[in-house]
């Protein structure tokens, strides 16, 4: 897999390198010569892992108690037990869900849109589009390892929201379905990442249903708390209305029941030891799993098996390297405690 890190632009193993973009320790390219296949298989799996947005309200049943917490006499708090409460609109909550499922350990690169440039990039590189008058099964795009582009008397680009084909169409071929070749294996890659897409809508509309993303209307007449099932039937409130949302990771662990603390704590352990991961291997140095469990059980209290559920999930660099680290390159569990 081609990566970009502070020393250029590189060919690194795909394990390796899928490691190394999800912790914020390198950026994917644009220009891969094979699918990144790991990359993507691992936002699958945190697709499946919504605590990452936050703790289920309605699982650990606390929703009427934040309803009545969250919103106070008509008015929305901003401020609980002294924690400041990051209020957002519609579009920054989706925004930061979003980073939270398929971004990098920092929050800041959207790693399913660098997937889409990858796509696209790779698309754009085809020449010789192959127009056809009739729309081909897919069955037989399959066994022909070719890829949709352009569809029909419209000439809806389906080429990844580019805007590349059509410029080198003339009027007189829109009316036809064209084709690139792709091969079996890019093929595969650009219909899984269709299927990720969707799992990223239902992981988001399921975030809403399990109260990891709360709401409340501001109106002249007082603020009020809305349901779940209402935020997600009606994202766009009645005219003189003003909605905001909260994602529960940002509320204190107080209100929460005890059984769900664990949750969130394994939640703060799964960011610290993506932020470290990323700042250890900066410095060119590693750190073994029982280095950073005994941190981990010091600082969060965590059990053995606990952070062992914690670190199969985490993005850390060279997590999956065998063998005795090397002196020079082992970093010690004292400057490890200095890093956040």
């Amino acid at each position: 897999m081609k990566i970009e890190t502070e020393n250029g632009c590189e060919d690194v193993p795909d394990q390796e390198a899928g490691e190394l973009v999800l912790s914020g320790a390198a950026i994917l390219s644009k220009e891969q010569k094979e699918p990144p296949v790991v990359l993507l298989e691992q936002l699958s799996k945190r697709l499946d892992d919504l605590d990452m947005i936050g703790p289920s309200a309605v699982e650990y049943k606390v929703l009427a108690k934040l309803g009545k917490t969250l919103v106070q006499s008509g008015v929305r708090q901003s401020l609980l037990d002294q924690h400041q409460l990051d209020w957002l609109t519609f579009r920054e909550v989706k925004q930061r869900a979003r980073l939270r499922l398929v971004g990098d350990a920092n929050g800041r690169v959207d790693l399913l849109e660098a997937l889409n440039k990858s796509c696209r990039h790779f698309l754009e590189s085809k020449q010789s589009p192959i127009c056809l008058r009739r729309k081909l099964p897919e069955s037989e795009l399959d066994e022909k390892e070719m890829w949709l582009i352009t569809q029909g008397a419209n000439g809806a680009d389906l080429s990844y929201e580019s805007d590349w084909i059509r410029g080198r169409i003339q009027e007189s071929q829109k009316k036809l379905w064209q084709y690139v070749k792709v091969g079996g294996d890019w093929r595969d890659f650009l219909k899984e990442m269709g299927r990720i897409k969707s799992k990223l809508n239902r992981a988001w509309a399921r975030a809403f249903s399990e109260g990891r993303v709360l709401c409340v209307d501001e109106a002249i007449r007082g603020d009020r708390f809305v349901s779940p099932e209402e935020a997600a039937k009606t994202i766009v409130p009645k005219k003189g209305v003003s909605r905001l949302f909260l994602l529960t990771s940002s509320l204190p662990l107080s209100d929460y029941a005890d059984h769900a603390q664990l949750t969130a704590i394994r939640s703060a352990t799964r960011k610290w030891l993506n932020s470290v991961g990323g700042q250890i291997h900066a410095m060119g140095r590693r750190a073994s799993k029982a280095q950073l469990g005994v941190i981990a059980e010091q600082r969060f209290g965590l059990s053995e098996d606990a952070f062992n559920a914690v670190w199969k999930n985490a993005s850390f660099p060279n997590k999956s390297a065998r063998g005795k680290i090397p002196e020079e390159k082992r970093i010690s569990e004292k400057e490890i405690k200095y890093l956040k």
